[in-house]
């Protein structure tokens, strides 16, 4: 058993010995779980998600056909319920998140890549519709965008489309320095002396754009870069509760 297999199965053990939660790290500003806070009517369409931090966060959907649909259980994520959006559907962030750094996790499957246009994880933007910057999947890619025209763009192929398979995500952003790219653990892509240009650090908007279906079980989001200790806490949180990899 390797050094970081170790680390995992004593992190694992930690949490269940100490109930360790997400928000024992500082700075966490959205958590939003599947199981827990989803407000759904009777064809599982979900209006609101409650940020489960206590403070009385939330995402919502008022407009019916842009509403996500609850999944009591999924298989892909350790038979733990979901959150599908497909197409269009997205969600408005209450409050707005700012900040020039962020740290984002998510719990994210695509069965397909986009079908026309962008597919936002997270974006600045209004009713859903692509205004400014945004972490983007269309391209699988992560993009920075400043009034339409595009300022700096990774372009790595993550895996994430269509490969059937389930992902732990995590975006480490500054928008003035550094972008880090990580899938199930390990580091993708990496940039440093990155410029955003004139950057309006307001994220409103969770998904959005076009994708025929995403799964998603968990996010969270922290208002800075987090340390490498502590995101390998948070990675193997969730990877303790889904079993992804």
């Amino acid at each position: 058993m390797n050094f970081a297999s170790r680390t995992h199965l004593l992190l694992l053990k930690d949490n269940v010995a100490t109930k360790w939660l997400p928000t024992n790290i500082d700075g966490c500003v959205l958590w939003l779980r599947s199981d827990l806070g989803v407000t759904k009517d009777g064809d599982n369409l979900v209006s609101a998600w409650a940020d489960q931090r206590g403070q009385g966060g939330y995402v919502f959907q008022a407009t019916q056909n842009l509403k996500p649909t609850f999944v009591s259980s999924y298989a892909l994520f350790n038979n733990c319920p979901s959150i599908a959006f497909t197409n269009e559907d997205f969600m408005s962030v209450h409050p707005i998140i700012e900040g020039e750094s962020l740290t984002l996790f998510c719990v994210l499957r695509m069965s397909a890549a986009q079908i026309n246009g962008y597919s936002h994880l997270l974006s600045n933007s209004i009713d859903g519709n692509y205004l400014g910057e945004s972490l983007d999947l269309s391209f699988l890619n992560m993009s920075i965008y400043d009034d339409g025209s595009q300022n700096f763009e990774i372009p790595t192929d993550l895996g994430l489309a269509g490969d059937d398979d389930p992902h732990i995500i995590c975006f480490s952003l500054n928008i003035s320095d550094s972008i880090s790219i990580y899938v199930n653990g390990g580091i993708i892509e990496e940039a440093s002396d990155i410029s955003a240009g004139s950057w309006t650090p307001l994220w409103d908007t969770i998904f959005g754009g076009y994708c025929e279906t995403y799964q998603c079980a968990e996010i969270l989001i922290y208002n800075s870069i987090l340390s490498d200790p502590n995101r390998l806490l948070v990675e193997n949180y969730l990877n303790g509760r889904y079993v992804i990899y």
